[in-house]
């Protein structure tokens, strides 16, 4: 138990580092000039004009839809000049805006005509700006698409590669999954999507690179926190859940296959789950302390406010009920693709029992794995308003129950080889 309170320790001094560390970087990145900021964003929103809001890509589902909305926002943000003191700028990243009702098109194009008045963002981090507002000084919207688009490609062939190595092909197959769920080609195109798609590759990176890492829980703790924390810092309530998910699957399953003591994976699985909401509740309120501390506005009110909107049980007028909320979540789980590629995961499956396994039995260390599968519902059901309404980006969280309940049904299988070798 002493090292688990050492290791919450060490997560509350690096949650204030990065604290200091997200206000320095916003304060050195809100020094980069807007002018060619402005003259890229100017250039994009041609695109916008032809794409709408929230257009479709290849058919209509809502696992196609890109969030032009807030990808309009974030250039705002990105290209807003003010007068105003740097450290205000900063940490209140304002914004144009033609009034209340009006959309974000309309908000963008009074702004860059310098007209309009000023409205905050203030009660995220916009971390995101750190690398998008260097990009829009030399490139447009339409650019850093193409850009993302081989990043997320490369993301990717990282992700096979570093799989690959451990030579596990039930977890090279369950990553198939995860990515049919996300639609890496939909991410690649909306910003909105990307911020958490990076800070789960590099989560998965960690579980996978290093032997040591699923080993040491002391280092699994420090490491998930800083997830936490990077989730925080640049996403804007997309899918978050899934960054800390995702990869704790897949470090049950390897404490699975080492057949760790149950109770040590109950002991360490609780810890490394608190260490990554540390992480991220912690540094998303360290904002709101940071700009109440530092700037006139009242962020208890915007905060309250916030929270009581997202955690209701209603939207529009309408009563929302947790059935639906997790019924709109799964079905853009089920698609054409995602019905294809299960199949042929399927027969693979069917190969490798025929071949390899002696009988299918319960594998007490794999129950936790089941559990994970539960974590999404069990966000839906307590933020049920931003669920319900942000379906569209909000569904993806749901890759955790599709790679939990596969490697559990993995673990289920008896294998004389639980981990195939790829060739």
């Amino acid at each position: 138990m002493r090292d688990y309170i050492k290791g919450i320790v060490k997560n509350f001094l690096l949650i204030a580092l990065f604290i200091l560390i997200g206000v320095l970087l916003m304060l050195a990145v809100y020094k980069i000039p807007t002018d060619k900021i402005e003259k890229n964003v100017g250039n994009s929103v041609e695109i916008f004009e032809k794409e709408d809001y929230f257009p479709y890509i290849i058919y209509d589902t809502p696992a196609n839809v890109l969030d032009n909305y807030t990808d309009i926002i974030m250039l705002q943000i990105a290209a807003y000049s003010d007068s105003g003191e740097g450290s205000e700028k900063a940490l209140l990243n304002n914004r144009g805006q033609v009034g209340e009702e009006a959309m974000p098109l309309d908000d963008l194009k009074m702004q860059l005509s310098g007209d309009g008045m000023e409205k905050d963002y203030a009660r995220y981090w916009h971390g995101y700006l750190v690398i998008l507002k260097p990009l829009l000084s030399i490139m447009n919207y339409e650019q850093i698409r193409i850009l993302n688009c081989i990043m997320v490609m490369l993301s990717i062939m990282v992700l096979f590669f570093l799989i690959y190595r451990k030579r596990d092909a039930f977890l090279g197959m369950s990553m198939l999954l995860l990515l049919v769920v996300l639609n890496p080609v939909a991410i690649a195109l909306s910003l909105q999507y990307s911020s958490c798609f990076y800070v789960l590759m590099l989560g998965l990176y960690g579980v996978l690179g290093k032997r040591r890492m699923t080993g040491d829980t002391k280092k699994l703790m420090l490491f998930f926190c800083t997830l936490g924390i990077l989730t925080s810092f640049v996403d804007l309530l997309t899918y978050p859940l899934i960054i800390f998910g995702v990869p704790m699957a897949v470090v049950f399953w390897t404490w699975c296959c080492e057949k760790r003591a149950f109770s040590k994976q109950i002991k360490d699985g609780f810890f490394i789950g608190v260490s990554w909401f540390m992480g991220y509740a912690l540094m998303w309120s360290g904002k709101w302390f940071v700009v109440s501390l530092f700037t006139n506005r009242d962020m208890k009110s915007v905060v309250a406010s916030s929270i009581k909107v997202r955690l209701a049980s209603e939207s529009y007028g309408e009563n929302i009920s947790m059935v639906s909320t997790f019924i709109r979540n799964i079905r853009p789980v089920i698609t054409v693709p995602f019905i294809i590629v299960s199949i042929l995961i399927l027969i693979i499956m069917l190969f490798i029992m025929k071949r390899e396994t002696k009988k299918v039995s319960v594998n007490k260390n794999s129950i936790l794995l089941l559990l994970m599968s539960l974590l999404p519902l069990i966000w839906y059901a307590v933020i049920v308003n931003h669920s319900y309404v942000h379906r569209t980006f909000t569904y993806r969280s749901m890759g955790i129950s599709v790679v939990s309940l596969f490697l559990w049904v993995c673990s289920l299988l008896n294998c004389e080889a639980k981990k195939p070798r790829v060739h």
